[in-house]
Order: structure tokens, then C-alpha cells, then sequence
């Protein structure tokens, strides 16, 4: 099984981090909610059961990922930049790997190039650049409540909730108008 190679291979590197986000992507991927009861259990619930006791989840970490369909904006952003994180990792470790053992691809160094620039293109945080943080990640990201601040000359900060205290700003952005606002 290709999660039993990837495993190994990343135990065998001490890479427990990217282990970790392997076995949970995995998790999502099957898709039964073991949190969950079922009065019919497969074979697929059955060894998937086997690996999160193998791997020492707990009902709590089971509970927090079957519930992804609420997750919202901070769990959301956590979740896809620990994934951004770890394919650019693997994309700069192949990178290294075909230098190091002069591999011949039939891409040339220029494609690798334009391939790189194009891909922080994307990915790359810069200020005033909207990023997508919902990659079929959680289907719905609304939250009740929105406070708008206004932080001289002319920017905002905005900040999930009703904002009384300061708290973590969702957002910056030198022109409102490039938020796309829908009152209900």
C-alpha cells in the first residue's frame, strides 16, 4: 500500500510532521467518520480503525477532523498552509534530488524555472494578493458576525466576531472594495 512506502520512507527521515499530515489527509480521503457509530461495520472502517489505534489518535482528534465540514476560517488557513507548506517542500526536495544525481528530465532548466517562478506566482503571500484558503477544504466558511476596522489612511482590518478587545485580524487591505461583501 502506498501509505505503508510513505510512511516508512518518512519514519526512516525523522519527518513526523509531514507523517502526520499524510495519515490525516489519508484520514479525510476514506472519508468514514469514525467518531461516528455505524451499525454495519466494512472492511474499510475496520482498517482504517486499525491504523488510528496503531497511529494513538483519540476521540477528540477523530471528532475535530470528521467535523471538517464546520471548520471555519482559522482552522481552514491552518490546514491549507500546512499542506502549501509541505508541497513546496517536496517540490524544493525533488528539485534538490534531480541536481544531485544529474538526472536527465525532458524538462529543461529554463521549464524548471518558469515551473518555480509559477508556482510561488501562486502560492506566494504578498500584500494586497487574495489568497483562496478553501480548497474544497470546508464547504462553508461564513461566520455570523464581521467587524470592519478602520485603521488610517485609508485601510481596513477585519476581524471574525464583534470585535470589543483586540483580537487576531483576519485580513488587511488598502481598498475595501476589493471584498466581496454579501449581506443577508
Amino acid at each position: 500500500m502506498m501509505l505503508e512506502r510513505v510512511t516508512e520512507y518518512l519514519t526512516a527521515i525523522e519527518d513526523f510532521t509531514r507523517l502526520d499530515l499524510v495519515r490525516r489527509c489519508f484520514y479525510l480521503k476514506v472519508c468514514e467518520k469514525l467518531s461516528r457509530e455505524r451499525a454495519c461495520v466494512g472492511w474499510r472502517r475496520a482498517v482504517l480503525s486499525q491504523l488510528v489505534s496503531e497511529w494513538g489518535w483519540d476521540e477528540a482528534r477523530l471528532a475535530m477532523l470528521d467535523n471538517r465540514a464546520n471548520w471555519k476560517i482559522d482552522q481552514v488557513r491552518e490546514a491549507h498552509n500546512e499542506l502549501l507548506d509541505a508541497m513546496m517542500q517536496s517540490y524544493r526536495n525533488l528539485i534538490r534530488f534531480a541536481r544531485r544525481n544529474n538526472l536527465s528530465v525532458s524538462a529543461s532548466p529554463q521549464d524548471i524555472g518558469v515551473l518555480t517562478r509559477k508556482l510561488y506566482a501562486a502560492f506566494e503571500a504578498l500584500p494586497g494578493k487574495v489568497t483562496l484558503v478553501n480548497p474544497q477544504i470546508s464547504p462553508d466558511l461564513s461566520e455570523p458576525n464581521l467587524t470592519f476596522i478602520y485603521v488610517p489612511p485609508g485601510r481596513a482590518n477585519v476581524q471574525v466576531g464583534i470585535c470589543i478587545t483586540a483580537r487576531q485580524i483576519l485580513s488587511r487591505s488598502s481598498a475595501i472594495s476589493r471584498w466581496n461583501i454579501t449581506v443577508t
